[in-house]
């Protein structure tokens, strides 16, 4: 566990990494946040990645939002991960679907609103 780890305060714009710390002998998940034109082409490539699938208005809300990303945060889950490195990550991830009105994207499965999977990615 890293003790001096800086300390991110989420609310304010200037973060740009941050450790999330839930269990002593486990790995932190990563955070990272992207602004600017760092989003925009991480945004254009998740709207890319919609392209083979089947038109539905949850697709299109999909795309709606991610034409208007500003940011984007993503975490990195390392390989000695367990259920409650899963759980602090859902709950790290919710505070921004809480505070910014942000969807969940999750590799290999699709975008989800809160825990409900609303696009699925093939």
């Amino acid at each position: 566990m890293r003790l001096d780890a800086p300390k991110a305060d989420l609310d304010t714009r200037t973060w740009e990494q941050a450790e999330v710390l839930y269990k002593p002998d486990r790995s932190p998940i990563v955070a990272e946040a992207n602004a600017d034109d760092l989003a925009s082409e991480e945004a254009r490539e998740f709207i890319e990645s919609l392209d083979d699938v089947d038109e539905s208005p949850e697709k299109q809300k999909v795309l709606g939002h991610l034409r208007q990303t500003r940011a984007i945060v993503a975490v990195q889950l390392r390989g000695d991960i367990d259920d409650d490195g899963y759980t602090a990550a859902g709950t790290f991830l919710t505070y921004f679907v809480e505070h910014c009105a942000a969807l969940i994207q999750a590799d290999g499965e699709g975008f989800y609103e809160r825990e409900r999977l609303i696009v699925e990615l093939d």
